[in-house]
Order: structure tokens, then sequence, then C-alpha cells
């Protein structure tokens, strides 16, 4: 994988390189070049999704390494943003976030406002509690 510091980097040309799985490489090797990995004292095994959330955590990974950026943000930081990232659009419900509101939607109940963002944020949470393989957050200090 060249050029993945680059603005310019081609996430579709990795999507078939890597038989649509750029998310897994991509992934792995932003989240060990920026000590994320280390930080989580997490698998490098565990990164899985898909294309669109490969492209966003690649933009996100080119501003981290910004000099101004890297100097600003520690560990913690990085860590969200990174995860943020990668599980931005994690089952998309497929609809504005009005439209659960509005139909009175189990996913609104909780938290009218950022339905969707929540609705994504929670599921990574219990996919990462669901099994102690899959918690990327066990080992991190309080």
């Amino acid at each position: 994988m060249e050029n993945d510091d680059n603005w310019d980097f081609n996430v579709f040309e990795l999507e078939t390189a890597t038989q649509k799985r750029p998310l897994t490489f991509l992934g792995l090797k932003i989240f060990a070049g920026l000590g994320v990995c280390d930080f989580l004292k997490c698998s490098e095994t565990t990164l899985r999704l898909s294309t669109p959330a490969a492209d966003v955590l690649h933009a996100t990974a080119y501003f981290l390494c910004q000099e101004r950026i890297k100097q600003a943000l520690g560990s913690v930081d990085k860590a969200a943003a990174l995860i943020t990232a990668a599980i931005h659009d994690l089952d998309p419900p497929g609809r504005t976030n009005l439209f659960p509101c509005n139909a009175g939607s189990p996913l609104a109940v909780l938290c009218d406002c950022a339905v969707s963002e929540s609705h994504h944020a929670a599921l990574a949470f219990q996919l990462a509690a669901r099994e102690d393989k899959s918690n990327i957050f066990k080992n991190v200090e309080e």
C-alpha cells in the first residue's frame, strides 16, 4: 500500500486490490501507524468494515498526521477520531434523522437529535462489548 499518507490516495483502487476489504488493510495500517492499537492494547486483527468507512478513515488519518493537529491531540483524541471514522455509518437505517422521530421509531425514543449517529455509536459499543475478542476497549486504562 503506497501513498496512503497522501490526500490523493485512491481508496477505490484499494477496494479492488483487497477484494472489497479496504478497511481491514488501511485501518490496520493507520491504527498501528498512529499508535492507536498500542493505546487500546487491542489485537491488530479486529478491524473489518467497508469501503466508505475506509475512505472516511483515510481522510481522518490524513488530517491527524498534519503537524499542527498531530501536536495538539493525544492518544485518546486520535483513538476517538479513528474509531468514529470507522463506525460513522455502521448499520445505516437509510432515512434522515427526522424520519424516525416523526415515525415514532424506537431509535428516536432515547435520542431525538442525531438519531442515526447515536444508533451507529450505540451499535458499535454493543458489538464491542458482546464478545471479549471484539472489545477493543477492554484493555484501556481509566
